[in-house]
C-alpha cells in the first residue's frame, strides 16, 4: 500500500480524494484501498476496494462510494474485473469477483464461482 501524503491546500486534498487516489496495480494501491486475498485450492484471488468521492459535496457529507477490482492471481495477464459507484465496500468486492468470473470462466470453474468467500466487510475508517 501507498501511503497518502496531502499537500497543504485543502482544495489540492479535495481533489486527490476525488480522482487521483486508487489502485496502481494487483499489488500496489493507494492509502483508499484495502484488500482481500482468497486462497481455496486451485483458487488464488485478490478482491481490492477502494473508497473515493465523486464531488465536494460527497466528500464534506463524508458519503464514500467504492470501487473494486477482482484479480486472478494465478492469471496476472487477465483482464481483472471491475465495478464502480457502489455505496457498500463488501457489494463492490465481491461484484469485481463477479465480473471477473464473468471475464474469465476458467477462474470461475476454478474457484467453484467461489466470490462469497469474501470473509468480511472491508473495514474502511474515514
Amino acid at each position: 500500500m501507498y501511503p497518502c501524503s496531502f499537500p497543504s491546500s485543502s482544495g489540492r486534498i479535495s481533489r486527490r480524494l476525488t480522482t487521483q487516489l486508487g489502485l496502481q496495480s494487483n499489488t500496489a494501491w493507494n492509502c483508499n484501498c484495502q484488500n482481500q486475498d482468497i486462497l481455496s485450492g486451485p483458487c488464488n484471488l485478490r478482491a481490492v476496494v477502494c473508497f473515493y468521492f465523486p464531488s465536494q459535496n460527497d466528500m464534506t457529507s463524508n458519503h464514500p462510494y467504492f470501487r473494486g477490482y477482482g484479480f486472478d492471481m494465478n492469471h496476472l495477464d487477465y483482464t481483472p474485473g471491475t465495478v464502480e459507484g457502489y455505496t457498500n465496500s463488501t457489494e463492490a468486492g465481491q461484484a469485481a469477483v463477479m465480473n471477473l468470473f464473468q471475464i474469465h470462466p476458467d477462474t470461475a470453474a476454478s474457484c467453484g464461482q467461489g466470490a462469497k468467500a469474501l470473509k468480511a466487510d472491508f473495514a474502511f475508517k474515514l
